[in-house]
């Protein structure tokens, strides 16, 4: 039973949670040390060469720290359901414009519809790739609502161009009354909604009693409160406290990039780091300095041109002569950091597995047959946990 899961991982996260729940780049060393000090001694006894190769290989990280939390490891996944296989191709006219991944991620999720409804609303639809897609299956006609006019407008002329059954809703699905769209007779779908929207769309389903749900969930730390809720009665029972910041462990792991992405993946926490510090040693204060999201073309450059970009944008003066000092407190920093992360990325999974399942055990309770699976490989998408349920009779 989903239940039955979802409670050993509540139970295995809780007992954790000091492995897990704490803001990494706020700490020198792992704040866990004195509790788990075999697991300490272990972790800062490998050698970075050995450390590197298990931040990169998952299966032999959970061999390395099986001894120390065994049942962790022990965790099982066998709860997840088979998923349809993907039987056919879509015609290649309805294809154009739609990248590789981003294609096998559609076709891979349109193969779980079920024989019924025939109509289905199709949330955060962008410009309805998904909803021509599920046309090809056995769906009849598709509404497609999206809060961007600009790609309404386009999906709508797509449609039209394709001679397909597909209407576009203009709607903000947060702001909006958009209840009439959602109904008895309309299956829903939503292929990597973020946080509050396929939540909101799982609300409206249990209210609205739609007969058939496949949602792929996504970026659960964008929601309107700074702690989560668990969605289930089962979830608000766990006393399991949720951030934001925890709710971003999930999506930490990225799909294999060739050597330039990873090496400016790198750089750029390098110099975050080290920027943090360069603030440190001209306040003299030890507190970890964000910074905005920019353009990774800075990151071509010197770390010296990074620093006078930071500084403008925290409004602090530029001092060349504290470059190579915090450069180098950045990297002892940055090597400590992966320490902790080998550690704290085991509850990567886990914590996706709770949310999933927590948002699985809201349309039980409410009702519905619910599966979970993996409706496609990895490779094409690292969120590719599906629900599938329909309204039992």
């Amino acid at each position: 039973m989903l239940s039955n899961h979802f409670e050993r991982l509540s139970a295995v996260l809780k007992r954790y949670c000091a492995l897990w729940q704490y803001v990494p780049f706020a700490h020198s060393t792992p704040p866990w040390l004195h509790t788990y000090r075999e697991l300490g001694d272990a972790l800062f006894a490998l050698p970075p060469a050995s450390l590197n190769l298990l931040l990169n290989n998952d299966d032999q990280a959970e061999n390395w720290i099986a001894p120390f939390l065994p049942d962790l490891v022990a965790l099982q996944d066998d709860w997840l359901s088979t998923p349809a296989p993907v039987t056919n191709a879509l015609p290649f006219w309805l294809t154009n414009g739609i990248k590789g991944r981003k294609l096998s991620q559609i076709t891979a999720f349109t193969a779980q519809l079920p024989s019924s409804p025939n109509h289905w609303l199709e949330w955060c639809a962008g410009k309805g790739h998904l909803g021509r897609a599920a046309l090809f299956g056995p769906v009849h006609q598709v509404s497609s609502i999206e809060w961007q006019q600009s790609l309404c407008e386009s999906g709508q002329r797509l449609a039209e161009q394709h001679h397909c059954q597909q209407n576009f809703i203009h709607a903000d699905v947060l702001q909006d009354d958009v209840s009439n769209y959602v109904h008895q007779q309309c299956g829903v779908m939503a292929l990597h909604a973020c946080g509050q929207l396929h939540m909101q769309l799982l609300f409206m389903a249990k209210q609205q009693k739609v007969p058939a749900v496949l949602v792929c969930p996504c970026c659960y730390h964008l929601i309107r409160d700074e702690q989560y809720t668990g969605m289930s009665q089962l979830a608000q029972q766990q006393q399991l406290t949720l951030s934001k910041l925890d709710l971003k462990l999930p999506l930490q792991q990225i799909v294999t990039t060739g050597a330039r992405g990873q090496r400016l993946r790198d750089t750029e926490l390098l110099w975050r780091l080290s920027f943090s510090h360069y603030v440190s040693l001209v306040t003299e204060k030890q507190v970890y300095t964000p910074l905005p999201n920019f353009a990774k073309s800075l990151l071509t450059h010197s770390y010296e041109d990074f620093c006078r970009w930071a500084c403008a944008e925290k409004s602090i003066p530029f001092d060349a002569s504290l470059l190579l000092d915090s450069l180098a407190l950045g990297e002892t920093q940055r090597q400590g950091l992966a320490r902790m992360e080998l550690v704290r990325q085991r509850f990567r999974k886990p914590l996706e597995y709770w949310l999933i399942l927590d948002r699985a055990l809201f349309l039980q309770e409410a009702g519905y047959q619910v599966d979970v699976m993996r409706f496609c490989d990895f490779s094409i998408t690292p969120r590719n946990l599906l629900i599938k349920a329909h309204l039992a009779n």
